[in-house]
């Protein structure tokens, strides 16, 4: 069998940050999404996260696609790597879907991970060059509650800050390094249970255009 991925990565992707929303709406939040190209300091959703609590927490996700060969992996970027360092609250989702007809099951079978170990081009699901740590969605779930994941938003200037992290970059082409990263970013908001998804997968009207 020669190399490639059983899905799109951006299949996965899709399926697995539908579930996400589908998680949520479950546990009563309200959900509002739009693409992450769209978002801006002029557009802080102020009037639905409300950070008055301290309880809305941003996480995101790296989605990455299992590859087949003789043994099966995943393959990481060495610049996508080395840029997600700068955003600790963004984590890797490994998915192990190999088949199409269990993208219903693609939030259960996701291995969730920080981006904080060392390079290396390939990570193997089984056997030497293994996935060492990682949780599943249940536990991740728990951690971000406990603001163990993730990251507590104190107020909208701190969400800006957080968007436009990164010392590697200057000025406003951070945000833009942000974008390319093709991330999906969640901001909770427990108090209120509302949430924020600013989408890599959703498209604005300008790039639509």
């Amino acid at each position: 069998m020669s190399e490639g991925p059983y899905v799109y990565e951006r299949q996965a992707e899709y399926w697995t940050s539908r579930q996400i929303e589908e998680f949520f709406l479950d546990i009563g939040f309200e959900i509002i999404s739009f693409p992450l190209t769209s978002f801006s300091e002029k557009y802080i959703p102020t009037d639905f996260i409300f950070f008055d609590k301290n309880l809305s927490k941003i996480f995101g996700f790296q989605y990455k696609t299992v590859y087949h060969n003789k043994n099966d992996f995943w393959k990481l970027d060495k610049t996508q790597h080395s840029n997600l360092k700068n955003y600790p609250w963004i984590y890797y989702c490994f998915s192990e879907i190999r088949r199409t007809r269990d993208h219903r099951a693609a939030l259960h079978l996701a291995r969730i991970a920080s981006t904080d170990f060392l390079f290396t081009k390939k990570i193997y699901l089984s056997g030497d060059d293994k996935l060492e740590f990682y949780m599943r969605w249940g536990a991740f779930c728990q951690k971000l509650e406990k603001c163990e994941v993730g990251k507590k938003v104190m107020s909208r200037s701190e969400l800006i800050d957080l968007l436009n992290t990164g010392s590697v970059y200057s000025g406003t082409s951070n945000f833009c390094k942000l974008i390319d990263l093709m991330t999906d970013i969640f901001l909770a908001d427990y108090e209120s249970k509302h949430m924020v998804h600013l989408s890599s997968i959703i498209k604005s009207n300008h790039e639509n255009k």
